[in-house]
Order: structure tokens, then C-alpha cells, then sequence
């Protein structure tokens, strides 16, 4: 099977960016099995109407005026829209909701204002939660028979071992941590309160949005930043960590949870969207709001709760790059 990946212009910018992540761990995990992926270069041209499917991932006006040339000469398209849950728009009533969504292009859905308006133009429309595919019917009354659930895999680099070292007391995070809907203020206020020691990895942002982060920090000696870090050290420590924490306001999935959760770390998660669904009820979900729920779940965790290592089975078994390669070749199938 030949496939055509397009991805969102703007993940030229951010070299962390999660829909370039999704594209491209489903490109691998499609390649393993003998399909080409070609990851579409805007300065070539391609032979369109060879592709058994063409998959837009993300959002932006770009995603329509794109389909529309294409679709003339192949009309396989697919299309990811990559929807995060939006705590103010998900408050609304439901009117309220598709109002601020049409009127606003997007600005309060992220990605679904193309689905509302073109939808019919696209086989299948993929989501990666029950949330997602609810909150997609809900706004723009998709049809149901064109949305299609496919999960994502933990991360086409890691894999399931046997054999894991001793856990060590610490909660661990990863995400662009200065970001506001990663909500890793509170959760440093947690680890302040409660006491636990708490290591933090990845994106730092702007200097201005680090140096206000580092306040918070206020050199608190059981919080650890440690900024940017490299895939080795990241494995260590999903390896090493009793607790992975991801209390985010928003959030699509948070693959990072899914790839600690691998390496046996237990998981705390926000109650908002999707990201609970990846854990079968084996993951302490707290209210992202609330600092005393954060910490309190760190704590039960840290001092022997534990879901592991059933949880690990569990998404080795349900998320593997092989079992999403196969959701996804099913639903290419039916676009032929």
C-alpha cells in the first residue's frame, strides 16, 4: 500500500511538535510492515493518483484548499484534525459551542471548524479518543459512519523489556513544561506542599516564560528542571520513575504518559478529555485544578499504590506500533 502523509505547516517550527510526532510514528509503524509512507514535500511534485490514501494531519484553512486541488485527482483523503479538549468551549451549552466554533474559524476548537464546513469532502475522519469523535459529532453533527477511533501507539523508538530496574521515589514530567495548559505550576505547588520529590524535562519555551517558571520553582530543593534532555536520559528516567504526572487543562492524548506507563511508571492524568481513556481505569485521574488532588495521588502512588505492572501489559497489548498499523491499513482499505 502507498500512502501520502500531509502534515500541518506550522510543525516546521516546533521541533517537539506532537502532530509531527503522530504522523510520523504511524509512518513507521506502517513502513515495519512493508507500506510506503512518502512524508509530502511542498517543493516536489507526486503522482497523486498513485496513492491508496492521502492523510491530512492537523488543522488550518490549509487543510480544505489543499483537499479541494487534490481530490481532483485522487479522491482517497482522509484526515486527522487533531482535536484538544478546550476546557471554555467545553463549559458552553451546545449552541454555544458551534457558534464560537463557525464564528470564530476555529479559534475556540482548534481544529474542527474545517471538519464542520467540509467534512463530506474526506472517506474517513480519525480520532484518537471517544472524547474527540464525541465532541466532533456534537459541534458539526459529522455523521458517525465516517469517523473512525484509531489510538496512538507509544513512541516508534520504544519498546516492551522483560526486565526493569528497582523504581526510585520521584514523579517525573515531560512536556513543554512553561506552556499554561500543561499545568505544571500546580504541579509544582503540589510537589512543594506535599514534599515529594518531582524531576522536570523538556521544552523550557521563551526565556521570559522560563525565568517566571523558575520563580515559582523558587529553588525548591525536591524539585528538579532539567530542560531539554537527551532520548537516552528520557528512557532512563521513564525507567527509573515510580510516577509520571500529566495533569494538563489540555490535552489530546499526552503520548509521553502513555511511554512511561510502558517503561512501569504509574500515572497520574487529567480528568479532562481523552488522555484517561488510554489506561483502562489502571491511572489515578485527578481534577487538574485542584494542586491537593495532584499531590495527593503522587503521594498514594510514591508510597506503594500501584497498577503496574498490569498496566504496562495493557499498553503493550493495546497500543503497540503493530496493532495500529493494522487499524490503520483496515481503514485505508475501505476508502479503496
Amino acid at each position: 500500500m502507498k500512502i501520502a502523509y500531509i502534515i500541518t505547516p506550522h510543525a516546521v517550527v516546533d521541533k517537539s511538535n506532537g502532530i509531527k510526532s503522530q504522523a510520523i510514528t504511524w509512518g513507521n509503524a506502517l513502513q515495519r510492515k512493508g507500506h510506503q509512507v512518502d512524508y509530502i514535500d511542498i517543493w516536489k511534485y507526486y503522482d497523486w493518483a498513485s496513492y491508496d490514501a492521502i492523510h491530512f494531519f492537523g488543522n488550518g484553512p490549509w487543510v480544505n484548499t489543499i483537499r479541494t486541488y487534490l481530490s481532483k485527482k485522487n479522491p482517497k483523503c482522509v484526515y486527522s484534525p487533531i482535536y484538544d479538549p478546550n476546557p471554555f468551549l467545553e463549559s458552553k451549552g451546545q449552541l454555544m459551542q458551534k457558534s464560537l466554533s463557525k464564528f470564530t474559524h476555529g479559534k475556540w476548537n482548534c481544529a474542527l471548524y474545517n471538519v464542520c464546513r467540509e467534512y463530506q469532502g474526506y472517506k474517513r475522519i480519525l480520532v484518537r479518543t471517544e472524547h474527540e469523535r464525541e465532541m466532533i459529532k456534537r459541534l458539526f453533527d459529522v455523521p458517525e459512519k465516517i469517523i473512525e477511533k484509531v489510538p496512538l501507539s507509544y513512541s516508534f523508538n520504544l519498546k516492551y523489556e522483560q526486565n526493569l530496574p528497582e523504581k526510585e521515589d520521584f514523579v517525573f514530567h515531560m512536556s513543554l513544561f512553561t506552556q499554561p495548559r500543561k499545568n505544571v505550576i500546580r504541579l509544582v505547588k503540589a510537589a512543594q506542599r506535599y514534599g515529594f520529590k518531582l524531576k522536570i524535562a523538556g521544552n523550557p519555551g521563551t526565556e521570559e516564560a522560563y525565568k517566571e517558571f523558575m520563580k515559582v520553582v523558587n529553588n525548591s530543593p525536591n524539585i528538579e528542571v532539567l530542560g531539554f534532555i537527551s532520548e537516552e536520559d528520557k528512557i532512563d528516567l521513564y525507567k527509573r520513575a515510580r510516577v509520571f504526572a500529566l495533569p494538563s487543562i489540555s490535552e489530546g492524548v499526552g503520548i509521553v504518559a502513555v511511554d512511561a506507563a510502558l517503561y512501569g511508571a504509574d500515572i497520574v492524568v487529567t480528568d479532562i478529555g481523552g488522555p484517561k481513556e488510554y489506561y483502562n481505569g489502571m491511572a489515578e485521574i485527578v481534577n487538574p485544578y485542584s494542586i491537593d488532588e495532584i499531590g495527593q495521588s503522587c503521594i498514594r502512588l510514591l508510597n506503594r499504590k500501584t497498577y503496574q505492572p498490569k498496566l504496562r501489559e495493557y499498553i503493550n497489548k493495546k497500543y503497540s506500533l503493530d496493532v495500529i498499523a493494522d487499524n490503520l491499513i483496515n481503514i485505508y482499505n475501505l476508502i479503496k
